[in-house]
């Protein structure tokens, strides 16, 4: 009896042993401490699709599968990582381990796409701001941007109506970069009903609905009060006739179809150091940013 006793107490033992040992293997196991997309936000067109990059930390995690999720399929949807743009609108697409259950998030902002001779066009995103007084009352789109330009960098005027340039990239800012020409040009294309390219009067007013005097002066408090924060306005920068970028993130630039003389147009120019001038005269062979006003 006790022999028999003390087999069953090794036998427990060595049950015992074998189950720590399989707890051990699953106790290596290493689980996710964070996931991340490799955009935050991202402006779509109707139809346009993007597929998002996933990091999982720590490198050597064992579990790396993933689950996504769109809190608006209305707007956009998620399949493995593929976000399909739906209808304008805002959706969080979600990713999540499996593991441990880390998320990380990306806005996606579905906003207006159309047709021009540059490609399709949007607005960098879809919010508008409404700037309005006693008797004026304005709704501002956000920049345009195209996918496409049939010439990226020589900003060096035009000859028997047609130009040499129309625009070109501004990367990491948001809206794409035209000539004076092609704005005034394609108008109707850049800006369409009932959206419209602004004038130079629309600037000035702008400046006085936000409590400006519509002229030339330096306020660095008003700048960021309203053309920053109540505007919505960027130093995007702009590009010279060779195409070369410059004053990105210290300036800010926006054409009116206004023209001025045959070299010059009139713009919205102001900077983060508080100069504003909302009727300036700039190069047409400059390239500039566009916004559109109702």
């Amino acid at each position: 009896m006790k022999k028999n006793l003390s087999y069953l107490i090794a036998v427990l033992v060595v049950f015992s042993l074998v189950f720590v040992s399989c707890g051990n293997n699953d106790d290596n196991s290493i689980s996710p401490t964070g996931v991340r997309l490799n955009q935050t936000i991202a402006a779509l067109t109707i139809g346009d699709s993007l597929t998002l990059r996933v990091t999982i930390l720590p490198e050597n995690a064992t579990n790396r599968n993933v689950a996504w999720v769109s809190n608006n399929t209305a707007i956009a949807t998620v399949t493995d990582g593929v976000v399909i743009a739906i209808d304008t609108g805002t959706a969080d697409i979600v990713v999540t381990t499996v593991d441990s259950y880390r998320t990380d998030t990306t806005v996606i902002e579905v906003v207006l796409g159309w047709a021009t001779s540059l490609g399709r066009a949007s607005f960098a995103t879809s919010q508008i701001w409404e700037i309005s007084n006693d008797s004026i009352s304005q709704i501002w789109s956000d920049a345009v941007q195209t996918d496409s330009c049939r010439h990226k960098m020589a900003f060096s005027g035009w000859s028997a109506g047609t130009y040499n340039v129309d625009c070109r990239s501004n990367p990491d800012q948001r809206g794409t970069l035209f000539s004076w020409q092609a704005v005034y040009e394609l108008k109707e294309e850049l800006c369409p009903y009932p959206w419209r390219v602004p004038t130079r009067e629309d600037f000035r007013d702008l400046d006085i609905a936000m409590g400006g005097t519509g002229a030339f002066r330096t306020d660095p408090g008003f700048v960021n009060t309203n053309y920053i924060n109540l505007w919505g306005g960027t130093f995007g920068g702009a590009c010279n006739t060779s195409g070369a970028l410059f004053s990105q993130g210290t300036w800010a630039y926006y054409w009116s179809q206004s023209s001025d003389s045959a070299d010059g147009g009139f713009l919205l120019r102001f900077s983060s150091t508080g100069t504003i001038n909302p009727q300036h005269w700039g190069s047409k062979f400059n390239g500039f940013s566009l916004r559109c006003v109702q």
